[in-house]
């Protein structure tokens, strides 16, 4: 019941913070599908080569890479914001483990990064002139499935950001490490297919319209025990700093 509580105190409060910062939202996507359709014209005044990606292809991977990036920074960039805030010690008296509280709002912001995207998929391929193709229930399936070895990936970096306060430089490299996850070429399979995200994100790219669940249940399993791994080493990582930071009296410092 109190966890029930706080998922709605939760989601009262994002609803709060999205009418409250709508501007820049606004403002931060308008420039994000500018800076897209620059790109996406200018490989196309390219001559056609096997290295380059082609446009829908283009258009999925900035998708794709939208919704890592919130579903990343939904809890990394949460940790990051209550300690230069210094109210991260605050949320310790919610009743509630610091990392499930975490967890709860980056949940939040993946629901709305889902949303986000089924909008932005359609925006994306209408930029490069092109028809959505992409089969929206398993695309879903498959987003939702790889999401929490993001998650996992935001509590490992949360977690140096409790312990060591100024972790910037680290989340930047992450932050590109994701681009790189979402465009490594791990499908069918491979050893990058291992590293968080890479193989569902290489899996919708390679298959695009003809995207189907049917007789992959294998695959799928494979993506739900990627994420398992990855969120398990994220919430042992989170664990352990945290407990490290309380040792030191450092938690609630900035």
């Amino acid at each position: 019941m109190r966890l029930l509580r706080l998922c709605h105190a939760e989601a009262v409060l994002h609803l709060h913070r999205q009418r409250r910062y709508a501007f820049e939202f606004v403002a931060s996507s308008l420039i994000l599908l500018a800076a897209f359709a620059g790109l996406a014209y200018g490989l196309g005044w390219l001559p056609d080569a096997d290295f380059l990606p082609g446009q829908s292809s283009l258009a999925l991977g900035f998708v794709l890479w939208s919704f890592a990036s919130a579903a990343y920074s939904g809890i990394a960039g949460e940790t990051a914001d209550e300690i230069r805030g210094r109210t991260l010690e605050r949320l310790c008296t919610v009743g509630q483990p610091l990392h499930v509280l975490l967890i709860v709002r980056c949940s939040l912001q993946v629901a709305g990064a889902l949303l986000g995207t089924l909008v932005l998929l359609h925006v994306a391929f209408w930029i490069v002139g092109r028809s959505v193709e992409v089969p929206v229930g398993p695309l879903i399936v498959i987003l939702l499935l790889a999401a929490p070895s993001l998650v996992g990936l935001g509590l490992f970096m949360s977690g140096l950001s409790v312990l060591f306060k100024q972790a910037e430089s680290v989340n930047a490299l992450m932050l590109i490490g994701v681009i790189a996850l979402v465009s490594l070429p791990a499908y069918p399979g491979n050893v990058l297919a291992l590293l968080p995200f890479s193989h569902a994100a290489a899996w919708i790219i390679a298959e695009q319209g003809s995207l189907s669940l049917a007789g992959q249940l294998p695959r799928l399993l494979f993506v739900a025990g990627n994420s398992s791994l990855y969120i398990t080493i994220g919430l042992a990582m989170f664990g352990v700093c945290h407990r490290a930071a309380r040792r030191r009296g450092t938690l609630g410092h900035s």
